[in-house]
């Protein structure tokens, strides 16, 4: 019985996947926003606030119009209420991005107590 004949010295991952183009680029847009954010991170933070902003309106007009997929009336409703919800907290994000920023850092610095204590 040969042992590389057998299954157990084979790996369970597929090992030395093929790095493509996208992978490299990923890479390197990944290092330039990292030294950038390193470099100035109010400035990052700002950013991040205004594309979470963004993310938050165009999910809520995709939210709402794919609301009328629900079976009952209270799933519609509901639906509806948190399509609202993250449509105002997106606009809220664009329009006042210091104040979203310190709202939407907030928890963590809590939580961060919280967990020394």
């Amino acid at each position: 019985m040969s042992s590389t004949s057998s299954g157990l010295l084979q790996a369970p991952f597929p090992v030395g996947k093929k790095i493509t183009p996208w992978d490299l680029f990923a890479v390197l847009m990944f290092l330039i926003f990292g030294i950038a954010a390193i470099i100035d991170p109010v400035a990052a933070s700002m950013r991040v606030t205004l594309v979470m902003g963004w993310l938050l309106i165009f999910g809520g007009i995709i939210s709402l119009i794919k609301v009328f997929k629900g079976n009952k009336a209270i799933q519609i409703i509901f639906h509806i209420l948190i399509t609202l919800l993250c449509v105002i907290a997106g606009v809220y994000c664009v329009t006042h991005p210091t104040l979203a920023m310190g709202a939407l850092t907030f928890p963590y610095r809590k939580c961060l107590a919280w967990s020394r204590q």
